[in-house]
């Protein structure tokens, strides 16, 4: 080792070791800060849920109730109560909760006094239409039966035609 050699190796040293330190520096924060940016959106989350929760229920089941999917927007509703109960929204949700309930239970009155016309509606057209699905398939089946017909006198009119004249027909 000569004499420079010693301040190049010092600074070899040096720069090395300061660079191990960097890269342990960045393996620990990002050790460090994986976990904490987990939790942070999870309360992220959970705070946004909290402010508004509420609000984007009320909503998501009035949006069901304007597509008539009562079942979809009363499920909402339930929702909103058991997580948010004292909320206004639950206030304003209960008073839909009850408009839904009484508009599918006019729903349900007007099926029970219509069903028996609508049924028998159905039952004329299914019926129409399973005839016309016999007819067609009869149709087929006397054409394919008068053609087999066909071919098979041309097949076998010389041997009746012997029988026929023997008198065994």
């Amino acid at each position: 080792m000569t004499r420079s050699d010693g301040p190049k190796l010092w600074l070899n040293r040096l720069l090395s070791f300061g660079l191990g330190g960097l890269i342990v520096l960045i393996v620990m924060a990002a050790a460090a800060v994986a976990p904490v940016k987990s939790e942070n959106a999870a309360l992220t989350k959970k705070l946004d849920e909290l402010q508004f929760g509420a609000t984007r229920l009320l909503s998501e089941a009035k949006a069901y109730v304007a597509s008539q999917s009562y079942g979809n927007a009363q499920s909402s509703l339930q929702d909103l109560f058991a997580k948010h109960p004292d909320s206004s929204a639950a206030i304003e949700g209960k008073k839909l909760y009850a408009e839904i309930q009484t508009t599918v239970a006019q729903q349900d009155q007007r099926w029970a006094a219509a069903s028996a016309a609508v049924k028998s509606e159905w039952e004329k057209s299914t019926a129409a239409k399973l005839r016309a699905d016999a007819d067609a398939v009869r149709q087929g089946v006397e054409a394919a039966m008068a053609s087999t017909l066909s071919s098979q006198w041309e097949q076998s009119k010389d041997k009746i035609r012997q029988e026929w004249e023997k008198g065994e027909i």
